[in-house]
């Protein structure tokens, strides 16, 4: 007899807290071309249910090399996401201000299980108006 599939994810709607992320979607727009400032501007606001964790300090040492991004969440989603966390420019989680953390050896840092996406986000240390 074979046994169904079980979905990590949909365990995690049943048992698990989940809460509203907010991706922002945009592009860089010059803003002075003779100073050469950039701002971002921000086309659109997707709103998502995920699962959304701390990541430890010492998690993220083991994982990667160099530069650590600190104050990071990890934020469990479904598989359909994928695409839109790497167009984001900027995540929302409770108020807070995230960017998805990337490294140029390495791109984003989105990891693909079999039903569930997850992506470390770090807290933007740069605050916008």
């Amino acid at each position: 007899m074979i046994k169904p599939i079980i979905s990590t994810f949909d365990i995690l709607k049943k048992f698990g807290e989940l809460i509203k992320v907010k991706i922002y979607i945009g592009k860089t727009v010059e803003t002075d071309p003779y100073a050469k400032t950039q701002e971002p501007e921000y086309t659109s606001v997707i709103s998502i249910d995920a699962f959304v964790t701390d990541a430890s300090f010492s998690a993220l040492a083991f994982q990667f090399y160099g530069n650590i991004p600190t104050g990071s969440k990890k934020i469990y989603a479904e598989k359909k996401y994928k695409n839109l966390f790497k167009l984001a420019r900027k995540i929302e989680i409770d108020g807070d201000s995230y960017i998805t953390w990337k490294d140029s050896s390495k791109g984003f840092q989105i990891t693909e299980k079999r039903d569930y996406i997850i992506v470390i986000a770090s807290l933007n240390s740069v605050k916008e108006n």
